[in-house]
């Protein structure tokens, strides 16, 4: 993991192949005792979990953390929502589908237009943040990571089938927003975990 930069890890597979299972690992699992026994047992981190309490508590051990905070969204039929505000639905990405786009010298496109200028004008225009928008909450601890793990997949939009009896039909994006000490600077990095279903 390089504390550096920004990181990015997307993962993208069919709906019931097991993506939520690799990102945050068994729910029955992601527990406190879980991890007391890990430890207890030399590891830093059960073996059953998922990608993203790994690189967070991995994270914990790199340098003197001055700040270290999550949020999690889902995207779900086109909204997005924000799973540790009580599934807030953010307003990303909404433009009006009855107005066309003005641009110049006589030319006008529908909104509903991908063509390259109307992707640039809309690019400009857009100053949406969706990370600023969703609630951050602070991890202090390692069991923290098992809380926000267990909060996060009973939030998710889920249905049963023949393979699970809890499949997540949503996309899931995680980033991490880390502040420490580390070689005597301080340094800021975010770290995105994204689980995308491809139905």
């Amino acid at each position: 993991i390089n504390v550096q930069s920004v990181q990015f890890m997307i993962i993208i597979i069919t709906t019931g192949s097991g993506k939520t299972y690799s990102v945050f690992g068994p729910p029955v699992k992601l527990t406190e005792i879980e991890l007391n026994r890990a430890k207890n047992n030399g590891l830093l981190v059960p073996a059953s979990w998922g990608i993203f309490p790994r690189v967070a508590i991995e994270l914990f051990q790199m340098g003197q953390i001055q700040s270290f905070q999550v949020s999690v969204v889902e995207v779900y039929q086109n909204r997005v929502f924000d799973l540790l505000n009580q599934r807030k639905v953010l307003n990303v990405g909404v433009r009006s589908q009855t107005q066309g786009r003005d641009l110049g010298k006589g030319k006008c496109h529908p909104s509903s237009c991908f063509c390259r200028n109307c992707f640039e004008m809309q690019q400009n225009k857009s100053t949406t943040n969706l990370p600023a928008l969703a609630k951050r909450q602070t991890m202090q601890f390692a069991n923290d990571v098992a809380k926000l793990a267990r909060r996060v997949e009973v939030s998710r939009t889920s249905k049963g089938h023949l393979l699970n009896d809890r499949s997540s039909r949503s996309h899931c994006l995680v980033q991490i927003y880390l502040s420490m000490t580390h070689n005597n600077k301080t340094l800021s990095s975010s770290f995105f975990i994204c689980g995308f279903s491809w139905f």
